[in-house]
């Protein structure tokens, strides 16, 4: 009993139902088939190595050290030269101390020195390239005391 050009609704209502189906057999095809980094695969891992890094940061405020690092433009690079001390006035003696420069603006420009120390002096030394002016993210990592420690800062360059 319809006329002729008049509107279906059921068969109109069925198709739109349809599409919202297929359109979200869609989306729930690429999210299951397609990795991501929206789920963390060992969070409780991750976390630990996180409160590692909050445990060595602490410890160095604990001792009261503190740092100071300065880059000297040379031939092949930069010389980085760090000083270490303890309540910002005696010298202490670190081991195994490994500076990295990491670049916020791009990862490949990134660069890790191994310091070295003479025995005259108390500061600590290596060569880097750090071919850029600007913004940088200096971990500085070392051993004092028996303990692993990390002294984090932003290093600005203007040379």
């Amino acid at each position: 009993m319809t006329e002729r050009g008049a509107f279906n609704w059921p068969i109109a209502i069925f198709s739109f139902f349809a599409m919202v189906f297929a359109a979200n057999g869609i989306l729930v095809y690429f999210a299951v088939n397609n990795p991501h980094q929206l789920a963390e695969e060992q969070p409780y891992q991750k976390g630990l190595e996180h409160q590692a890094v909050i445990d060595q940061e602490q410890a160095v405020q604990d001792l009261g050290l503190s740092s100071t690092i300065t880059f000297v433009p040379t031939q092949g690079g930069r010389l980085a030269v760090v000083k270490i001390s303890r309540n910002q006035t005696e010298p202490v003696a670190v081991e195994n101390a490994v500076l990295e420069m990491k670049s916020p603006v791009d990862g490949s420009s990134d660069e890790r020195a191994v310091m070295s120390s003479s025995a005259d002096s108390d500061e600590l030394t290596a060569m880097m390239r750090l071919p850029r002016k600007g913004l940088w993210l200096a971990a500085l990592s070392f051993k004092y005391e028996g303990k692993q420690l990390l002294i984090r800062r932003r290093v600005f360059l203007d040379n």
